[in-house]
């Protein structure tokens, strides 16, 4: 387990631990700008099955998390929020959609490169300049 500490609150990343493919994450999602882990209201307990990034606490304001769909402690997949889904279908990045939740998967590889198509093409900024 990793815990995840910000802003005098904690919680255990289940399953997660700090592998050199999750630290390039996290130096990525800074780099970017996406440096809160945890938003107001999630996780709403002391434990959760994925790490989070968005540029601020505000409620629902993730950009992309780790979850268990990545198959932790291994990272095969990164998850992006569905509403940046016109987004990915105007893009030639590689990419899937999660059949229950409608969230979109992408292969680690591409996380800077999403990550500037979103800055971008974004209006509101959820990755800062």
């Amino acid at each position: 387990m990793l815990t995840v500490t910000q802003n005098g609150r904690s919680y255990l990343a289940l399953r997660w631990k700090m592998t050199e493919e999750v630290a390039a994450v996290v130096q990525t999602a800074i780099r970017f700008g996406l440096s809160k882990l945890w938003q107001d209201g999630h996780p709403k307990g002391r434990q959760s099955s994925h790490i989070s990034f968005s540029c601020s606490h505000e409620p629902a304001s993730w950009v992309f998390a780790l979850g268990l769909e990545a198959c932790p402690p291994r990272l095969q997949k990164i998850t992006f929020n569905k509403r940046f889904l016109p987004i990915f279908e105007a893009s030639h990045i590689e990419w899937t959609r999660q059949k229950s939740g409608g969230h979109i998967f992408v292969p680690p590889g591409s996380l800077a490169e999403v990550l500037g198509i979103l800055r971008a093409r974004v209006t509101r900024s959820v990755v800062p300049e």
